[in-house]
């Protein structure tokens, strides 16, 4: 069996978002003169970074002849994976598809008024 690799996809919004950001601000990096202005340089850098963190992705791969999984950083498709490690000995492993809900908050997003 192949490894099995799963990687989450980044919602259009945030790639919308960190691509306004990444691409503009690594071009100014590129034309700026570090030499007159590094807080200038230093900002835009800080941009790049948020974009990067916008479309930026994180994922598994588990390798089950080897019995070995990783993590994953994906940025535009490219995954670079992080050292490998060995999971004990187990009888199996179940694979389940799920969908996340996260909640902000104790009441999440409701527009109620709290009771007191």
């Amino acid at each position: 069996m192949k490894n099995y690799i799963y990687a989450e996809k980044a919602s259009l919004i945030k790639l919308i978002i960190g691509n306004l950001l990444f691409v503009p601000s690594v071009l100014v990096i590129i034309f700026i003169n570090k030499g007159n202005n590094p807080i200038l340089f230093l900002f835009f850098l800080l941009i790049a970074y948020w974009g990067i963190f916008f479309i930026s992705s994180e994922g598994l791969e588990i390798d089950f002849q080897n019995k070995k999984f990783r993590k994953l950083f994906c940025v535009y498709g490219i995954r670079i994976g992080l050292t490998w490690t060995f999971f004990p000995e187990m009888k199996y492993i179940a694979l389940v598809e799920t969908t996340v809900k996260q909640t902000f908050g104790r009441l999440g997003f409701k527009s109620r008024p709290q009771q007191l």
